[in-house]
Order: C-alpha cells, then structure tokens, then sequence
C-alpha cells in the first residue's frame, strides 16, 4: 500500500484489488475429500519443477505424495536431457507416486522410475485420463503437486478433479441428509462429456 500510495493511486480501490488478487504460482487448496492440492500449473521450468518437488518432500503429511509433472516448452536442443535431469533428482526426494501427461515428461518419469525403482509411476496420453485416474486413487491427507508449462493446460487438471468431487459429495449429501429418503427419487441424467447431473424427484407423500 505504501508503494501505491507514493504512486499517486487511489488507496480503496488498490485495497480492493488486493483483496481479489489471486497468485499464480504455488496456490494450495485442500479438496472437499481431503486431499492437499498444491497447484503450481502456471509455467514450469528444471530448476521450478525440482523446486516444486522439494516443496512436496517437505509437505508434513499422514497420506502419500503424487507428483503430476507435464512437458516443459522452450528448453531447445537439450529439452529430453533437462527433463531426464528432473527424473534423476526422484531418488532424493520423498514422493510415492508420479503421474506424468506429454512426451517429454514420459523422458522424466522413465528416469524417475529408474532413479527410485519404488515409484509408482504411469504415463497418461490426456489431461482427462490423468484426471480420472487421481480421482479413483487419491485418498484423505493425500498431497499431491502439479506443474507443466502453461501450454500444457495443467490448469484443466485441478478444474476437472474439483468437479468430479463436488458431484460425488452432492450425490452423498442427497442420500445421506434426507431423513424421508425412501421417499425419495434419484434421477440421473448423463450430458455429453463428463459432468453429471442429478435430479432429486419426490414421490409419494
């Protein structure tokens, strides 16, 4: 406040923006199923991604550490050996499963594997199947970090796992808060794509 005060700009509105301000690196958001997401998805480079699994070696946690790591872009003619640099480093740091989205990072996560041969470690050909694929395995107090170069749309990630929990915890609100659920008609209805609606019909009286 005290560098837009000297710059002559108005202190409500500076204050207001500072409010909605919305960082864009290294934002943590716990899950409404438990689980710790920090997302670092806005752009990624070796010495950023090893930054970011330090971060995650660190993070105090009673559940498992994933890494979700995609292609970083611009990195010119030695792109395959700066990844391969960022799977080596897996041997000292503590992360139990790696899930990695893009070519590249396919270079990274063969030598994360070899680097730490306990890893659990799958390469997804798609954002979605790596969405889904953390939808069915994480569990509570699970940590788990995701970054790639922006072009890679990391960012689509975090959104669609958000959305997949919110319908699950709906769907479990309805069953479970309902004291006359007997009473009760679910019906589903399945759009195109992936997002589930559900439609609660009473019957009976």
């Amino acid at each position: 406040m005290a560098i837009c005060d000297y710059l002559g700009l108005d202190l409500d509105q500076s204050a207001k923006a500072l409010e909605d301000f919305q960082p864009m690196r290294q934002i943590t958001k716990r899950m409404p199923g438990g689980t710790v997401v920090i997302d670092d998805t806005y752009n990624a480079s070796p010495d950023s991604m090893k930054a970011l699994l330090s971060v995650l070696n660190d993070y105090p946690t009673e559940g498992s550490r994933w890494a979700v790591l995609g292609d970083m872009f611009e990195l010119g003619a030695t792109e395959l050996e700066q990844h391969a640099g960022v799977g080596d480093t897996f041997a000292q740091v503590n992360v139990d499963h790696l899930i990695t989205v893009g070519e590249r990072a396919k270079v990274l996560g063969q030598h994360a594997a070899s680097a730490k041969p306990e890893l659990d470690y799958h390469a997804m050909d798609s954002l979605e199947a790596a969405a889904e694929y953390l939808k069915e395995q994480l569990a509570p107090e699970d940590v788990v970090v995701l970054k790639a170069s922006h072009g890679m749309h990391f960012d689509r990630i975090v959104e669609a796992h958000r959305k997949i929990i919110e319908n699950e915890n709906c769907f479990h609100f309805l069953l479970t808060n309902h004291r006359d659920v007997c009473k009760m008609k679910i019906v589903f209805r399945l759009k195109t794509g992936n997002d589930f609606h559900f439609f609660v019909q009473r019957v009976g009286t």
